[in-house]
């Protein structure tokens, strides 16, 4: 099984739609401040609408030739995904694009291309296989835009409403590691 200490890897979460605090700051509700000791860098993006920056740490080895951005939020309300991107940045150093959401409850298998990937993530993150669209209500996702003009494969993860202790610290982390190959 591949390490992730080399592959870059960035993470990008809306911090100030998040319950947790940043890494220089203290811990919350009296548990103690984590160290980030896997990112090297934290850069702020953009902002939110409402003025939150969009903070992106990179993570691992920047000469590697192997790159993945996973999105932690991006509607500002969905901070239980949000959680494993943090887990894997606060932990030890750890090449695709998977957008965590809730809470439509499973891996999207809408692409071709990705499917093998899909179904990957589904057995390990424990999620059933499903096609998410927008319904007429948008004019694409993200992951159909990097799918149909990019290399490399963009898949949709959606949670249920409430997210255990377990998906978002156990099986999320090591779930998503495992789908690609890595371990810590």
């Amino acid at each position: 099984m591949r390490r992730l200490s080399a592959p870059l890897l960035l993470i990008a979460l809306l911090v100030g739609a998040l319950v947790a605090p940043l890494p220089a700051q203290a811990g919350a509700a009296g548990s103690p401040a984590r160290s980030v000791t896997a990112a090297f860098e934290s850069v702020v993006i953009g902002h939110t609408v409402k003025g939150r920056p969009i903070r992106a740490w990179h993570l691992g080895d920047p000469a590697s030739p192997v790159k993945a951005v996973f999105v932690g939020t991006i509607h500002g309300n969905e901070a239980g995904p949000a959680r494993i991107l943090e887990d894997l940045r606060d932990g030890a150093p750890v090449t695709y694009v998977i957008g965590f959401h809730q809470p439509l409850h499973g891996v999207d298998d809408s692409y071709v291309k990705t499917h093998s990937f899909a179904t990957l993530l589904s057995q390990n993150l424990g999620l059933p296989l499903k096609v998410f669209h927008c319904n007429h209500r948008c004019h694409g996702t993200m992951t159909q835009w990097f799918n149909k003009r990019l290399p490399g494969m963009a898949l949709t993860v959606e949670y249920g409403d409430r997210m255990t202790w377990t998906q978002k610290h156990v099986t999320g982390p090591a779930g998503l590691l495992a789908s690609i190959g890595a371990a810590r």
